[in-house]
């Protein structure tokens, strides 16, 4: 974490994240207190550098945001016993089921989604539990959604991201600016937000027919509940 915040990188990415943040609290008159911490994937730290520098970076948002205790939610049904343990005295709260990425953000609520390096569907899932206006209350620190649709086949696309692929469009994606030496941890990863006027530039009957998303597993990139 120290090694982290002493980057330029950190500074760059945490002024990002908290101009999105206070744009959306300043548009809809809400404190830096209506915010909640969601994180998924994060993958099992104590056996991966990788997943270590993840958290790092995921505490020092936390704490450059000013988001408080009990509004910080991780989840991975990969982690052991003691990670659960050390996240709970690192004051998460540690989710016991798998949500598979379908949480609703509270309304009067933004909810910041950290999900680095996640499977398609789980942004996906993410997207079609929030579809509709309640998108303008969540941030998706992610995959950069213009480059899995540029690198991804469409039959793919359209069987685990048919959501990202209908969102993208009307999607402010900011690229975060990663140095060498965290580019195996980083890299491809992009700030998602998505602005009310954008919101209402969708063509008519847009938010409409939106099923619930079902996924061939040798496709999905997810661990199902």
């Amino acid at each position: 974490m120290f090694d982290i915040c002493s980057t330029q990188f950190f500074r760059e990415t945490a002024d990002s994240i908290k101009m999105v943040l206070q744009e959306k609290l300043t548009t809809a008159k809400k404190q830096s207190s209506n915010t909640d911490l969601v994180c998924y994937g994060l993958g099992n730290f104590m056996d991966s550098y990788i997943a270590r520098y993840q958290l790092a970076l995921l505490l020092a948002l936390r704490e450059e945001l000013q988001i408080v205790e009990g509004c910080c939610e991780i989840y991975d049904p990969q982690f052991v016993p003691e990670e659960g343990a050390l996240l709970s005295e690192l004051n998460f709260t540690v989710l016991q089921h798998n949500q598979e990425g379908k949480r609703e953000c509270i309304e009067d609520r933004i909810t910041v989604f950290y999900m680095p390096h996640c499977g398609k569907a789980l942004y996906n899932n993410v997207l079609w539990r929030n579809w509709g206006q309640r998108l303008e209350n969540i941030i998706v620190i992610g995959n950069s959604f213009t480059h899995m649709i540029e690198n991804t086949p469409s039959r793919i696309l359209e069987s685990t991201a048919n959501y990202v692929i209908k969102i993208q469009p009307y999607t402010q994606e900011t690229l975060l600016q990663v140095p060498s030496q965290y580019e195996d941890v980083f890299n491809d990863t992009s700030i998602h937000t998505f602005r009310s006027h954008d919101l209402q530039n969708v063509p008519e009957n847009f938010w409409q027919n939106c099923p619930e998303p079902v996924y061939d597993p040798s496709d999905a990139e997810i661990i199902f509940s």
